[in-house]
């Protein structure tokens, strides 16, 4: 699947904030970045982004944007969490000896099940 060139222009930009330790841009700072006075038009890049699997955001969740590595395995789904959450993950997982993927699984499955919310 090909990118645009603000497609690929913004990706580039995403990776390169993020290789420097910065967090991940802003909508302005991207629309700034690629030129674009419509933060709109930044909107549907990164849901194309997205949608191609190159990155992952959690929706409602400022400066979420992480670049999925080698992009999406087939029967996966991509969970961004924001870095604090991930290394409190990492930590607990490291400290059941198990890996942080299936933590998250099954932390996620326990809280999806029907009866999760019954006793509220």
């Amino acid at each position: 699947m090909g990118l645009t060139k603000r497609q690929a222009a913004l990706l580039a930009f995403i990776k390169s904030e993020l290789d420097q330790g910065l967090p991940p841009p802003s909508y302005v700072e991207m629309a700034s970045h690629l030129r674009l006075a419509s933060l709109s038009g930044i909107n549907r890049l990164v849901k194309g982004l997205e949608t191609r699997g190159l990155i992952r955001r959690i929706a409602g969740c400022a400066r979420s944007i992480a670049v999925v590595q080698d992009g999406p395995k087939p029967g996966t789904i991509p969970v961004a969490l924001p870095e604090f959450t991930y290394r409190r993950a990492e930590a607990s997982a490291a400290a059941q000896g198990i890996p942080v993927s299936e933590l998250v699984a099954t932390l996620i499955l326990a809280a999806t099940r029907p009866d999760a919310g019954a006793g509220r």
